[in-house]
């Protein structure tokens, strides 16, 4: 009964017909066991023709047929288990050979892939050193070209350091290239991709995807722009590629003089700094007040500002207050005039006994942001320029002993989340304002958190500590030859074609140098997964 067995040579077509085969084996069967032998079905059947008188010789014919056929239809239960059992090592070795083609198409599983160079910091950095600041503690990359250098600035304190044997070297990351979406034709704005160097044929290069076919990309205002359209970022990809600025948590220890950078407005504000953070408490004694300070009443809003150091290569005084700038500590080894930025954000822990009222602000050419909430209360409201734009529901998390706030302005999105949550997100459509010199010195505090006092004559009792203060700045883009001007594609991206950037722009030779600003699916060899995400 078993049918004959066609012989194939060992590939892909004798794997689906094994696996045709021994899946019609199995459907086409009758399994009966257990059965009834045939001597006990044969008396059986011989019993019922002679009780019935009509039977005619046609009828004892089919009956002889229909028993010969009842013997065929009685089959060993090893014969099935052979059958079963030769399905599932068919299907077992179709998966193995499909597997095995995925990893063929992923370069470095077994070879080493490593990054050579800083034009995708921090993301994917080269050969760098890893310096601690011996002032404030904080830890941060350089490039290896800086090597030889005897100042290696904090981008946290602004401490000048000089070579220590504390310095540790690291190696570049370790990646791999995944061929696939080369096969397939399938990439997404933001993949990591590895493309054939234009200007070095025989090397690698790894690059951003900024731009998909059929789009004219641009770099305006420090945004990117695709056929006219602002390209705007979701909060997780902001969070994923924003830079630290300040870190609260690293304060200077050997300079005395060095001030304290979030500051009350106010010397009468009840604003204290304490081991970990700033406390607040209607009945305390003020810490002390910012010198540009320009508040005249206790009343209302209490704020606590921030005030940015200038943490790079400047004769001007360390401590002084500077706006919030592309500096880069990677880069200290690069000569380039530094531009302002203005897509920012703080992230710190609030503590807050019930009925506590506060609020984030965030100065910028967009306007004045002005986040509202009440701890023990399920709404949050966004003002801009005093004017009500938005409002949200909260949750009771507020009301928890320590809860993550998180505010940013990004691709001209105000961003609002909690304990890693994201609870606003609002949109605006508006061109950057010049600041006006009035402004300026307002402008070097851009980021303050404010507690609401209240009247004199009714001050509520309100107890609030914040801590783990962080202060984060978006990637800024600038054009070719590090230059802060407008740059724009001739003509739209081919149907075939990508641009690309790197996300460290000062040290990135990119789509905006290169002869052809576009890479096509010739010169793409695939997606690049570093080590650390290969097993997602």
């Amino acid at each position: 009964n078993t049918p004959r067995r066609r012989k194939f040579p060992l590939s892909a077509a004798w794997l689906c017909a094994s696996v045709a085969e021994g899946w019609r084996l199995e459907s086409g069967s009758r399994y009966t066991w257990p059965v009834k032998s045939r001597d006990q079905v044969k008396p059986l059947m011989q019993t019922e023709s002679h009780s019935n008188e009509s039977h005619s010789p046609a009828d004892a014919v089919r009956a002889e047929r229909s028993d010969e056929g009842a013997q065929h239809s009685f089959e060993h239960p090893h014969r099935t288990g052979r059958r079963s059992r030769r399905l599932l090592l068919c299907a077992l070795i179709a998966i193995s050979v499909l597997v095995a083609l995925r990893l063929a198409a992923i370069e470095g599983i077994f070879g080493v892939i490593r990054i050579d160079g800083g034009s995708m910091a921090e993301s994917l950095c080269g050969d760098h050193l890893v310096v601690s600041c011996e002032d404030c503690g904080f830890v941060f990359r350089m490039d290896i070209a800086t090597r030889g250098s005897d100042r290696r600035i904090c981008p946290n304190c602004g401490y000048v350091n000089a070579p220590s044997d504390r310095d540790k070297f690291e190696r570049g990351r370790c990646v791999m290239i995944d061929r696939w979406p080369s096969w397939t034709r399938h990439l997404s704005r933001g993949d990591l991709v590895a493309v054939m160097d234009p200007d070095h044929p025989n090397e690698k290069a790894v690059k951003r995807v900024v731009g998909l076919p059929n789009e004219r990309i641009e770099v305006r205002d420090d945004d990117l722009y695709a056929n006219g359209v602002l390209v705007r970022s979701s909060f997780p990809e902001y969070r994923a590629r924003a830079m630290l600025v300040h870190d609260d948590r690293f304060r200077p220890q050997r300079t005395s003089e060095a001030h304290a950078r979030w500051l009350a407005g106010n010397s009468s504000l009840p604003w204290n700094q304490v081991r970990d953070g700033y406390d607040f408490e209607s009945q305390q004694v003020g810490l002390e007040a910012s010198p540009f300070s320009t508040e005249e009443t206790p009343s209302g809003w209490a704020w606590l500002e921030y005030h940015h150091w200038r943490c790079c290569e400047s004769p001007k005084p360390r401590f002084e207050d500077a706006p919030i700038l592309d500096n880069d500590p990677y880069n200290q080894a690069v000569s380039r005039v530094l531009q302002p930025v203005h897509d920012i954000g703080v992230s710190c822990v609030i503590t807050s006994s019930p009925g506590a009222e506060l609020a984030f602000r965030i100065r910028s050419p967009f306007g004045i942001w002005e986040l509202r909430f009440t701890c023990d209360r399920a709404g949050v409201e966004l003002f801009r320029d005093d004017t009500l734009v938005e409002k949200a529901k909260l949750t009771s998390f507020l009301a928890q002993r320590d809860w993550k706030a998180e505010v940013a302005i990004c691709d001209r999105q105000f961003f609002f989340a909690a304990n890693d949550r994201l609870i606003l997100a609002y949109p605006f459509e508006s061109e950057p304002a010049r600041v006006e010199p009035a402004r300026v010195e307002e402008e070097r505090r851009p980021i303050a958190i404010g507690v609401y006092r209240g009247s004199d004559a009714v001050a509520p009792q309100v107890a609030v500590r914040v801590r783990d203060f962080q202060v984060w700045r978006d990637r800024h883009y600038l054009g070719p030859r590090r230059s802060p001007e407008r740059w724009a594609m001739a003509e739209p991206l081919p149907a075939d074609c990508f641009a690309v950037l790197g996300d460290n722009p000062p040290l990135s030779i990119d789509s905006r140098e290169w002869p052809r600003d576009a890479v096509g699916w010739r010169t793409i060899l695939g997606r690049v997964i570093p080590h650390a995400e290969a097993g997602r």
